[in-house]
């Protein structure tokens, strides 16, 4: 029992003596942080339920152009709409954004579109924006008699 604390001492004062006698420039004198890309990212989906929310049975749409529109800037200045497109899996990002109101959207062959809109500011700066689109396309021909 005696040999254990004996060992057990000898550890945590070893211990100590590598805190205290480490070099000054191995700690940072203020906290280290990174810089904090602004982005819109998400995935791009065939929504067959309608649920609004990605099920397993459910395919994501590749090569699909997603919209991405500034809404706060003055009416004065010129309204930019970005464009990216999903990869394979559908998935999407757009970097380096300014501070501020985004729409985002996408579209395909049905005449449903689905609207989100998100803020990037310094307290979020990164936003996820799932984009669910209509599995299919509703066609009404009009019937004369």
């Amino acid at each position: 029992m005696h040999k254990q604390m004996a060992r057990f001492f000898v550890i945590v004062v070893l211990q100590m003596m590598m805190v205290v006698t480490m070099p000054a420039g191995l700690f940072a004198a203020e906290p280290v942080t990174g810089t904090v890309t602004t982005s819109i990212h998400g995935l791009v989906w065939l929504d067959v339920d309608g649920s609004g929310s990605p099920d397993q049975t459910e395919v994501t749409v590749g090569n699909t152009p997603v919209f991405i529109q500034r809404l706060d800037v003055a009416t004065t200045d010129a309204t930019m709409t970005m464009v990216v497109y999903t990869d394979e899996v559908g998935g999407y990002s757009l970097e380096g954004l300014a501070d501020g109101t985004y729409q985002i959207w996408a579209e395909t062959n049905s005449d449903n579109i689905f609207y989100l809109v998100v803020t990037i500011d310094a307290v979020t700066p990164t936003a996820t924006v799932d984009l669910p689109v209509a599995a299919h396309r509703i066609f009404m021909p009009t019937v004369m008699r």
